[in-house]
């Protein structure tokens, strides 16, 4: 029985995994960046109590590409550089460039964020669990020497290389929505203020995701690692930040293993029966009941 010790190992094949799945002679397309309900909800990225403004918004100047929506925000009362900056949602390290000062995190399904001009970081190690609220680095003018600022965007894409980047409008957990208007710069002076996340997703999310099983078994072959992937979980409100797995071959089967995304890699596995199990879980801390996901059938390759 594969056993969790092996979860390590896991970890990175999940992280170089392929764009296609092959399950009983079927490719299988990675997930792209698809269903908005799938999507967590956003909490504002700057400290916690603190009036923010923006200094520009979409569209026109340096926000008119594939970036269109995004925001350059400072501090309205307090020192700017220097500022923690904090994690919008539950994600995993997707990518950091020290040139510009730019981390990436990715939220599962295609989704992802990135924080610009940062003096520093807290990791940049790729993979990594960054948790809703927590601090990721601080506010700086890396990349845009000058005035310090925070330069933030949402981002949809596709594959695993994160291709066809499309940025997105924004709406807070705080409250905040700031829609397509037209025009330059739009929503250029609006202030606001950050709150604490695991309260504000909580009074508004008492839901857990939901999640389909797989109806077929699946087919491996015996000593060959195998990327699958599975539909993403759908959760309305504060959206779907990721997935506990369990393979092995306890019916009742659970461990804390985290992913983001519903897919992973596999790993060789003897001849015999498993079962691979996942829970879902959202931004506001439900989590969905373990399911079968799928029973997998280990056959010795031909």
């Amino acid at each position: 029985m594969f056993r969790l010790r092996h979860v390590a190992l896991l970890s990175q094949l999940f992280l170089a995994m392929t764009l296609f799945v092959f399950c009983s002679g079927t490719a299988l397309a990675a997930p792209t960046n698809t269903n908005p309900s799938a999507r967590p909800q956003l909490s504002l990225p700057t400290p916690i109590g603190e009036r923010w403004k923006i200094i520009q918004g979409y569209a026109c100047g340096t926000h008119n590409k594939w970036d269109r929506y995004s925001l350059d925000m400072v501090a309205a009362e307090v020192r700017t550089r220097g500022a923690p900056v904090r994690a919008a949602a539950d994600g995993v390290v997707f990518a950091w460039t020290s040139k510009s000062g730019t981390l990436i995190l990715s939220h599962g399904n295609g989704f992802y964020t990135m924080y610009t001009h940062m003096a520093s970081v807290v990791t940049t190690k790729r993979g990594a669990f960054l948790a809703r609220g927590t601090q990721i680095g601080t506010v700086g003018d890396r990349g845009a020497p000058g005035t310090p600022h925070l330069h933030f965007t949402a981002f949809t894409a596709d594959g695993a290389w994160a291709r066809n980047r499309q940025s997105v409008p924004l709406r807070f957990s705080e409250g905040y929505d700031l829609p397509e208007v037209g025009g330059c710069s739009q929503h250029q002076g609006t202030a606001m203020i950050a709150a604490d996340p695991s309260v504000a997703t909580v009074q508004t999310d008492h839901e857990p995701p939901q999640l389909v099983p797989l109806h077929d078994p699946l087919s491996l072959h015996a000593g060959l690692p195998t990327p699958i992937e599975w539909p993403a979980a759908v959760d309305s409100d504060s959206g779907v930040t990721g997935y506990r797995i369990y393979i092995g071959q306890d019916s009742q089967g659970s461990s804390e293993w985290f992913i983001p995304d519903p897919q992973l890699e596999i790993p060789a596995l003897g001849v015999g029966h498993y079962l691979l199990r996942v829970q879902p879980l959202d931004a506001a801390g439900n989590a969905g009941s373990w399911i079968t996901m799928a029973e997998l059938v280990v056959v010795v390759a031909a």
